[in-house]
């Protein structure tokens, strides 16, 4: 008999669905993902993505000011942190400037909610 491992991924909600059922509480295991602290590790990681952005010049998204406003603004969440960065790439590539900036970051900052709704500052 094979096994297929099966990896789910979600939120809080998710979790307590698949805990409902003690069947499916028995045959799976959670593992939470921590929030990135503002430290070097979550440099490097700003220093990875930045790597794979698709942009033509380098955005320093690891500098001191820039990594504590990305963090600021995302909690330290890796979603939010992707979708602030994707964001960010976007506008970048749209106004020609073709590096994230902090007035691109600033004008993508959005405030996260617990129900997921994704809410523009002004």
């Amino acid at each position: 008999m094979d096994i297929i491992p099966i990896v789910g991924v979600g939120t809080g909600d998710a979790m307590r669905v698949l805990h409902h059922d003690e069947q499916h509480a028995k045959r799976f295991r959670v593992l939470k993902l921590p929030l990135w602290k503002l430290n070097s590790e979550f440099q490097q990681l700003l220093a990875s993505f930045q790597n794979v952005l698709p942009l033509r010049y380098p955005s320093d998204l690891y500098s001191p000011d820039n990594s504590r406003l990305i963090h600021a603004s995302t909690g330290g969440n890796l979603g939010d942190i992707r979708d602030l960065l994707v964001d960010c790439a976007t506008e970048a590539i749209s106004t020609g400037k073709e590096r994230i900036d902090k007035s691109i970051i600033e004008n993508n900052v959005w405030t996260r909610s617990d129900r997921g709704i994704q809410e523009l500052t002004v």
